[in-house]
């Protein structure tokens, strides 16, 4: 697919390989050969790093080191996005305390990304706050734009005008869990269940499962397949709920920000990285306990008074408008900075 924002204009780029070329053909199989040339041809003042996994990552940061520059972190880290045993926990946090002594400055993505930091003994600047992000410009987020596309789209997908569409955007994919949401409508009152509409945006192996399950449980279900940016605005206007159930893994949840944007409540699983900052419940959605099918039907139920509704559709923009490109990149700026400084 070709992407919708320009990802590379405005400075230089260097790529190590490309999969069209020959190079790796998943994040698992990059690798950093040609990276300590790169950085030596750029000679840079600071080095920013983005992750520790996959290993690329480490292993990037391993050669930077030689160079001897400041280096700085931003990344989706949490504790919440996978469950661990015991013994792996303090593996973890064993290699995380050295890996992060490798950074003269740590910044933090949102509050659990903060609370990472803290647990393992790092404080941090809260003018390095760089907020995870997405960038509105692609999409067309006022009620402008929604009163002249939402009967529309509702008419496109077989949504009756008093239905409530639930929308799922992203892989449809044991991860995210999208079989949790017609599970938990199957579980709501009779008299309430047809009110709700399934809209499934995006693919995955879950597709047919997903389609098999509806009809089972009578459930009204659109799925629309992968659509780019540009093509998402139509339907986020056109739903009243988005639905993010994932059970492990989602570190962040940028679709969340995308549906705030749009003015859109969203209910999300307690293990989306996103909850504490984004969602505030009884204002801009609610947070259900990971794969808690009870739990997920209720704060459905309970939703239900915020679709719709002007004054949500306000705090929801209000809400993630602090979670800008602006402030990520003052953070960055920021950091930048101090250790120059």
């Amino acid at each position: 697919f070709a992407w919708d924002v320009d990802l590379l204009g405005g400075y230089n780029s260097i790529f190590l390989s490309k999969s069209a070329n020959g190079g790796a053909k998943s994040d698992a199989e990059v690798t950093t050969r040609g990276l300590s040339e790169a950085i030596a041809q750029v000679d840079p003042d600071v080095i920013l790093s983005v992750g520790y996994s996959p290993k690329f990552h480490s292993e990037a940061v391993k050669i930077a080191k030689k160079f001897t520059r400041p280096m700085i972190f931003r990344a989706e880290t949490n504790d919440q996005a996978r469950t661990r045993g015991p013994i792996k926990r303090i593996l973890r946090d064993v290699f995380l305390k050295r890996f992060y002594r490798n950074f003269q400055a740590l910044l933090h993505v949102g509050k659990r990304s903060q609370e990472h930091y803290h647990r393992l003994g790092f404080q941090t600047d809260p003018r390095m706050f760089s907020p995870y992000c997405v960038d509105p410009t692609p999409f067309q987020t006022g009620d402008s734009f929604r009163s002249t596309v939402r009967e529309d789209v509702r008419k496109e997908i077989g949504a009756h005008p008093n239905q409530i569409v639930v929308m799922f955007c992203g892989k449809l994919s044991l991860r995210k869990a999208p079989g949790l949401i017609l599970e938990a409508i199957s579980r709501i009152d009779s008299s309430k269940k047809s009110k709700f509409f399934v809209l499934l945006v995006g693919d995955g192996e879950l597709r047919q499962k997903l389609e098999s399950d509806a009809n089972q449980f009578h459930i009204s279900l659109k799925h629309v397949g992968f659509k780019k940016q540009h093509e998402l605005s139509r339907y986020y206007h056109a739903s009243d709920l988005l639905v993010l159930p994932s059970i492990w893994g989602e570190t962040w949840g940028l679709v969340v920000n995308e549906a705030l944007h749009h003015g859109l409540p969203a209910v999300v699983s307690s293990s989306v990285g996103c909850a504490e900052d984004l969602i505030f419940p009884g204002q801009t959605g609610e947070i259900f306990k990971n794969g808690d099918v009870r739990s997920l039907a209720e704060c459905l139920d309970s939703a239900l008074k915020l679709a719709g509704d002007p004054e949500i559709r306000n705090k929801c923009r209000n809400k993630v408008s602090d979670f800008s490109v602006e402030k990520a990149s003052n953070g960055i700026a920021y950091a930048i900075k101090t250790v120059l400084a």
